[in-house]
């Protein structure tokens, strides 16, 4: 799942997920590990399931909690202008576009 999750991030493509049964769209940052050893998906989510605001807006998701990644045929050019990849939510970074 990272593998694919680099992949993904490095080609700036739109994913779609299946994340606790539901499918989600949205376009993949940056990948970090919380302090308790988690790791997650930073993304900007551009619609599907959601659990604490609908989208568009900011998905952290669990990479455990993944189930699938599929490409869609879209992609972006720059992330959202409020990414920040030095913030210190993220306690540690594997990898970021």
């Amino acid at each position: 799942m990272l593998e694919l999750l680099r992949k993904f991030i490095s080609e700036k493509a739109v994913i779609s997920v299946v994340y606790e049964g539901g499918t989600r769209v949205v376009e993949p940052y940056l990948v970090y590990e919380s302090k308790d050893g988690n790791r997650v998906l930073h993304s900007w989510q551009q619609s599907g399931a959601w659990k604490h605001s609908p989208p568009p807006d900011w998905a952290n998701l669990s990479v455990s909690k993944i189930s699938s990644i599929t490409p869609t045929e879209k992609s972006f050019d720059q992330p959202h202008p409020d990414y920040n990849p030095q913030s210190d939510r993220f306690h540690h970074v594997l990898f970021h576009v």
